[in-house]
């Protein structure tokens, strides 16, 4: 560290710095500190944009899922039908496991499955076991009921075949069902449309709910029976159980709040399980509510409303029934906030701050000097200059990747969601495929001819079942079939084992149709086509034409031999029909139709075998919509997952597409609209995306790595090429510093550290010079030259001294003697006398030959005086010590004069641009080299000096002799030596 000297200036030769360069070097550190920290921050705030996202996603799919999970359990019905299929899945499960499920079993299980609010007291549960052949046997335990078991087991049995009981038994069941439950419930009501359904029924006088469903497996088959007092449906409070629920799954991330759509008095009155809801937020929902104008302005339905402060709410319509909204409200989670800094980022501004502020105060204690090097600043630029763009480019280039892959993922979502959707488009195929068979099957000019030709009554019935059972030989896929013969008569056959119940409603509403068209498509024989309908038809057509213009005729014509799927029954068909005429009238209308679920189960079973080969790693999943849930088809129970089964029972129950995530794994399920009573869902995950998104930041990091690393190369080779010939400099100025003048940077380049090293070495050759002119000029001398070229004044007028000194008959010796002797003894005189002219502070002016000028100034006239008599003295006894050695030595001995006067000299630098000359002018040097000349007529010390410089020595001439012939004073007798 570099000091002032005393008084508080700089040292000489040194510069002092501006005041404000303090500051612009710190603006050099505060610039890469401050890139940084951007990258930093931006890094840090593409995290939080990140997870916010992901969080919000996940906070409105899962609020959706609740809403749906609401909407599909909020009735005490919803709730017994959960819990009934609950319980057929469970017993189910031990049945396939094989084992033994008895009485005990059974009542554990209902127990199980079925809160105690929801079955209170005279709740009756019946449960048998029924074996391959159809035998039944009353199952006993806690709880159950046996009374009347055979008569509910008979029907409950049956129930489970519709299709398998015989037309002479059908009657006496009915009368059972309808004796057991009630007028309404027949045994097809309770077998096709109540199974696993909450219905109303009266049992032994009293008003139930009763349900029953049954687990059917290879293994065995368990049926059961409850009937629940119908004072449960409220006094169960389901809405109750189903916010407590919701409010339990949500596990404090949000909670459920019924809101009334009409507030009452003014006032909400929410809803929500005791308990669960925070106060803070039930105070801020409450605030809102009544201080919106519309509740839009807080959230539209189905999105999330962030208007309230620290809260997310979705609301939604659960049911027409129910006089509230479902408001699902939590407080906005962390990672959405992003209030606070991550660790590592407060860490890094912390070490940045503290790094810059270290940096700040060593300057300030430093002013002067700079605390970096030139590889620091070196570093530092390539860092600025190069590695902070990087790194701006790889936090916005992994932004992107990270986007791209949740772009991709909703792709991926959306296109399972598409699949689904084509999927149950298919269902249109299978449709035109019926159609276009027994389209083909009725352009056979002989089985029309038969059909026209075929008798009337019992005959002609006999001969269209006839029909219809060897086109169904010839391959011909429908199972019911009608032909109606216009003003004639109409006919309706149903295939051996097929259900007849369905065909009947068919029947009933093609025949109206079916008239309509007949009639008013051909007005030349309306009168004769109305007179021949009768009965059920006349109903029917009358309903038709009630309702329907003549135009639908048309219509219903020009759709002929088209697919379409009816839905009039529990039972959905597949129909197509025609119409034959003559060119005078209509003579014969043909309906085929068959059971759409065989086919639905078979494009379903096909399809989705294909799509499990297409798509390896994604579960694909199908079966039927049960009242409670899902039930799987073909082999898709082997392939279910936890989350995929709980989302095909969560879209079974609502009847609506459902999307929910565990994690990377997303599972959707979606009934099929076109294929009523089956469902199909899909389970895959995004992990692959994430993995392909981290391989490609991966190789961005790396990409970006090895340009790093090549920066660095080509940093390390610039600073090889700019800094290490600088680091040689900087150490040769170290040893030319410490005094090594011998040290050279010998670096031949073409560049500019060429010429600087060059110029080093030049430097270094002045500086060796320099030294060796040093031994003979004092170093005041080097001070008066700098300080002239410091003020930019040239040779200036001083008092002094001035002191010349010569050898006696140096010619002659140089002349008889050898010429090393000479150079020699030459060389240690003027040695010796230049030291003792620096000792007494005197000034050299230059050597001439032999001969030596010095000047002594800087101080007062009698004070400059007195120092040039002492360097006289002092080099006579260094001439006399150096006599004496000489004579020891043999050596050849030679004399000295010297002359010293007092006056105003001219002290500077003379000559022209290209070279100056340092000189010491005046009077008092030229008679100071007179006296020096008349010294040899001197006796004792030959020392003679002016009057001038007697009267500064104080005006005595005592001591001093004078010379003859001159004006000058010898000095007769050296005084004694300091110390002697």
């Amino acid at each position: 560290m570099h000091t002032l000297p005393a008084g508080g200036q700089p040292a000489p030769g040194t510069r002092s710095r501006p005041a404000g360069s303090t500051r612009w070097e710190l603006i050099g550190p505060l610039f890469l500190c401050l890139g940084i920290a951007l990258l930093a921050r931006l890094y840090g705030w593409q995290q939080d944009r990140l997870a916010a996202m992901s969080a919000e996603n996940h906070w409105r799919q899962e609020a959706r899922a609740e809403i749906e999970r609401f909407r599909g359990g909020w009735t005490y019905a919803l709730q017994v039908e959960s819990a009934m299929d609950r319980l057929r899945r469970s017993v189910g499960a031990m049945l396939k496991a094989r084992s033994e499920v008895s009485g005990e079993t059974f009542a554990r299980l209902f127990r199980s499955a079925v809160p105690v609010s929801h079955r209170p007291e005279g709740t009756l549960v019946f449960a048998f076991r029924v074996d391959p052949a159809g035998n039944h046997e009353t199952m006993r335990g806690p709880g159950l009921e046996s009374a009347m078991g055979r008569l509910v087991g008979n029907v409950l049995v049956a129930a489970l075949s519709p299709d398998a009981v015989s037309s002479a038994r059908r009657p006496s069941l009915d009368r059972q069902a309808s004796g057991l439950f009630g007028e309404l419930v027949s045994l097809d009501v309770l077998a096709r449309l109540r199974r696993g359904r909450l219905t109303g029924s009266r049992w032994r006088g009293g008003d139930y709910l009763m349900v029953w469903n049954a687990a059917e497996t290879a293994h065995g088959t368990v049926l059961w029976l409850a009937l629940f007092p119908r004072k449960a449906a409220t006094a169960s409070k389901p809405v109750e159980l189903a916010l407590k629920k919701g409010a339990a799954r949500c596990r404090g991330r949000m909670w459920p709040v019924l809101v009334p759509l009409i507030p009452e008095s003014g006032q909400v009155r929410t809803r929500v399980a005791s308990g669960t809801v925070p106060p803070a937020a039930l105070r801020r929902l409450h605030t809102a509510i009544a201080e919106c104008g519309s509740r839009n302005r807080i959230a539209s339905a189905g999105s999330i409303g962030k208007t309230i402060s620290g809260l997310w709410v979705m609301r939604d319509i659960i049911s027409t029934t129910l006089p509230y909204e479902l408001w699902m409200i939590g407080f906005v989670p962390a990672q959405a906030r992003g209030e606070a800094l991550p660790p590592w980022e407060r860490g890094l501004y912390a070490a940045l701050f503290g790094g810059f502020l270290l940096f700040a105060a060593r300057r300030a204690m430093n002013p002067g000097q700079s605390d970096l090097s030139l590889r620091v600043w070196f570093a530092g630029y390539v860092a600025l200059a190069g590695v902070v763009p990087l790194g701006i480019v790889w936090v916005l280039a992994s932004w992107w990747i990270t986007a791209n892959a949740e772009r991709r993922a909703g792709e991926m979502e959306r296109m399972a969601e598409d699949r689904l959707v084509r999927l149950d488009l298919m269902s249109i195929r299978e449709v035109d495929r019926f159609a276009e068979t027994c389209g083909k099957a009725i352009e056979n000019p002989s089985l029309l001819k038969r059909l026209v030709g075929a008798p009337a009554g019992a005959a002609g019935q006999a001969a269209v079942d006839r029909e219809l059972a060897g086109l169904r030989a010839a391959g011909l896929p429908a199972e019911y079939m009608h032909v109606f013969r216009p003003g004639r008569d109409s006919f309706m056959s149903t295939a051996p084992g097929a259900n007849d119940r369905p065909n009947r409603g068919l029947f009933q509403l093609q025949s109206g149709m079916l008239n309509m068209t007949f009639i008013f498509g051909d007005p030349k024989h309306t009168e004769e086509y109305t007179k021949s309908i009768q009965g059920r038809a006349r109903l029917s057509f009358e309903a038709f034409k009630a309702v329907f213009t003549d135009v639908f005729g048309r219509y219903y014509y020009d759709v002929r031999r088209r697919g379409h799927l009816f839905r009039g029954s529990d039972e959905p068909l597949f129909m197509t029909y025609d119409l034959i005429s003559s060119p005078d009238r209509f003579l014969l209308g043909v309906v085929f139709a068959t059971r759409a679920r065989e086919h639905f189960a078979s494009l379903l079973g096909d399809e989705i075998a294909r799509w499990r080969v297409m798509l390896p790693g994604v579960r694909v999943a199908w079966g039927r919509m049960m009242p409670g849930g899902f039930e799987p088809s073909g082999d898709t129970a082997r392939i279910l997952s936890p989350d995929l089964t709980r989302t095909l029972n969560d879209a079974a129950r609502a009847g609506t597409m459902r999307i929910s995530r565990s994690g990377e794994r997303i599972s959707i399920a979606r009934p099929c609209d076109r294929m009523p009573g089956f469902i199909a869902g899909m389970e895959f995950s995004t992990a692959g995306i994430r993995r392909e998104a981290a391989r490609n930041i991966l190789l961005l990091e790396n990409i970006l790595s090895i340009i790093v690393s090549i920066l660095f190369l080509i940093g390390l080779g610039v600073g090889r090429h700019l800094l290490q010939p600088l680091s040689r400099l900087e150490a040769g100025l170290r040893r030319a510093a410490s005094g090594d003048l011998d040290t050279r940077v010998g670096l031949e380049r073409p560049d500019e550290i060429g010429e600087v090293t060059n110029a080093f070495d030049r430097m270094i050759d002045g500086l060796r010079e320099r030294r060796e002119l040093g031994r003979f000029v004092s170093a005041t001398l080097d001070q008066d030259v700098a300080q002239e070229r410091e003020t930019a004044v040239g040779p200036r007028e001083v008092e002094g001294a001035v002191l010349v000194s010569d050898l006696r008959s140096f010619t002659t010796i140089s002349e008889t003697k050898p010429v090393d002797d000479v150079v020699g003894m030459l060389n240690a005189h003027l040695e010796a006398m230049a030291g003792a002219i620096h000792a007494a502070g005197g000034k050299i002016d230059r050597f001439i030959g032999d001969a030596v000028i010095a000047a002594f100034y800087g101080e007062s006239p009698a004070e400059n005086a007195r120092r040039a008599l002492s360097a006289a003295v002092a080099m006579r006894r260094a001439h006399e010590r150096r006599l004496a050695e000489r004579r020891a030595g043999g050596a050849f001995e030679y004399g000295m004069g010297v002359g010293i006067d007092a006056g105003k000299l001219l002290v500077g630098s003379f000559g022209t641009s290209e070279r100056m000359e340092r000189a010491v002018l005046g009077p008092p040097r030229e008679f100071a080299e007179c006296l020096e000349a008349d010294s040899k007529k001197g006796r004792h010390t030959t020392i003679v000096l002016s009057p001038e410089m007697i009267r500064l020595l104080g005006g005595s001439t005592a001591g001093f002799e004078k010379v003859p012939g001159s004006n000058g004073w010898e000095l007769v007798e050296l005084p004694p030596e300091a110390g002697a």
